[in-house]
């Protein structure tokens, strides 16, 4: 362990806080104000499934096939619990009506919400354990989105994919009840996979939902992937490599602010 490094890193204070934090620690208004999330974030699923855009995306991930393992919203199917998160997720962010967070400059719910509902179906998970996993999901990626104080957005990124991973692997995390270590690998993998570009609204794309999809599936990548101990960076947030990074629009330690619970 290199001295700079003698102390946690952010993604392991991170990593202890979603795997120590039971649904009897939540506050009762949170638990009611993020069950209104689900219904509008599913609202927007139904809204948008019958899109072109949901319809071309389902037709490309059944011709690619997956186990029935997760349900698709307003289709009646069930195919995969990655491809159900990313099929949930751009349904989802497809009329743009979704929650927003402002600060964070993002849509928070539609990203965590798919990856913990289709790994929570899976696995047969309560109704408390589903809410315990969004609510540390959420928490974990507005944390990461207001790190960047809104500057990334206006540098060409789109937060709700590059925030939105870290949400998703740690709302995972917790279903899959990760300890500390493995939640801190889920979190350092999710740093592969940040991705989304505000260029979809230079010409009326339709890649805009794919960036509310992606995070939600490579989410469940990661927190997978960590359930058997593949390693990620612990220092993923303020390592060398990333304090160093021009595109960045913070410092390590404005960032630790910010991310600490």
């Amino acid at each position: 362990m290199s001295k700079a490094f003698a102390e946690p890193t952010i993604a392991e204070i991170l990593g202890d806080f979603v795997a120590n934090t039971r649904y009897e620690d939540l506050p009762a208004e949170v638990i009611a104000k993020v069950k209104e999330y689900v219904v509008d974030v599913v609202g927007c699923m139904v809204g948008g499934s019958r899109e072109p855009q949901a319809r071309i995306l389902l037709e490309v991930l059944n011709e690619m096939g997956g186990n029935p393992e997760s349900s698709v919203m307003a289709h009646g199917m069930r195919t995969s619990t990655m491809n159900a998160a990313m099929l949930n997720g751009t349904m989802g962010h497809i009329f743009d009506f979704d929650d927003d967070h402002r600060e964070g400059t993002m849509h928070p719910t539609v990203v965590v919400f798919p990856a913990v509902f289709a790994v929570a179906e899976k696995l047969n998970k309560s109704g408390k354990e589903l809410i315990r996993a969004l609510v540390l999901g959420l928490e974990v990626m507005i944390r990461v989105g207001e790190s960047f104080l809104g500057k990334s957005y206006y540098q060409g990124f789109h937060p709700t994919g590059t925030c939105g991973v870290f949400g998703a692997a740690a709302g995972c995390a917790a279903l899959l009840d990760l300890d500390a270590k493995r939640t801190t690998y889920a979190l350092g993998l999710a740093g592969s996979f940040p991705a989304g570009t505000q260029e979809w609204s230079t010409e009326g794309s339709w890649q805009k939902p794919l960036q509310a999809g992606h995070p939600a599936m490579m989410g469940i990548t990661s927190a997978l992937l960590a359930e058997k101990d593949f390693i990620g960076a612990r220092t993923v947030f303020e390592g060398p490599k990333v304090s160093s990074a021009p595109t960045l629009s913070r410092t390590p330690s404005t960032m630790a602010a910010l991310l600490m619970p």
